[in-house]
């Protein structure tokens, strides 16, 4: 919702010495890919799997080109949800997606489009629904992938607690995470909605 960039040039001849600074400036998950210029993926895989998501790239400048956006965030915050509306509303359509609602102490700000599938369906007819939406051009990202940065067992080798969590698992299992970027369209956010429409309804039939 605010971005400031994080800008800067940095030359190197060592490739895996760049892979790292890939991540240690923010990067997460694969979004190593953005980088136009960038090391073997194998390096960037690497990396990605060795270190967290530190976010290490605020700095004095970055903070104070962020200032300013502060400033019409408010009415951002508007168009973001007007599209977040827009998307459920199409998407909820079938039986089968469904859409986490807000605690009603929260204002939320609608970036991203965070929603889970009935547990009725079985394992094979979740792949189904991924893959038809992949095969549309609409990358859900599942909340059990092993590059997930939010996934509670991604952390462990990062040291966190061990810890069995069965149920939070089934849920997570179903649940998927949409990024809706602010260059989406509403006519860009309907022809997305349309398509997790169509990939509910039709996994059904796995």
């Amino acid at each position: 919702v605010i971005n400031s960039g994080e800008g800067g040039l940095l030359v190197t001849d060592d490739a895996q010495i760049a892979a790292q600074l890939i991540y240690m400036s923010g990067a997460y998950e694969r979004r190593y890919q953005k980088h136009l210029t960038r090391p073997d993926d194998i390096l960037c895989e690497e990396a990605m799997l060795k270190y967290p998501n530190l976010s290490c790239r605020m700095s004095e400048l970055t903070a104070a080109v962020a200032r300013p956006l502060l400033a019409n965030l408010p009415s951002r915050v508007i168009t973001y949800n007007a599209r977040y509306d827009l998307i459920c509303s199409i998407a909820t359509k079938n039986n089968v997606l469904k859409v986490p609602g807000h605690d009603y102490r929260c204002a939320p700000v609608g970036d991203h489009f965070n929603f889970y599938l009935s547990s009725n369906l079985t394992e094979a007819q979740n792949q189904k629904f991924k893959a038809i939406c992949h095969q549309f051009g609409v990358p859900v990202s599942s909340f059990i992938s092993p590059i997930n940065a939010r996934y509670h067992k991604n952390w462990r080798k990062f040291g966190a607690p061990h810890f069995d969590l069965p149920q939070t698992d089934h849920i997570l299992r179903y649940s998927y995470d949409l990024k809706l970027p602010p260059i989406f369209t509403s006519s860009d956010i309907e022809h997305i909605a349309n398509i997790l429409d169509y990939a509910a309804s039709n996994c059904l039939s796995f």
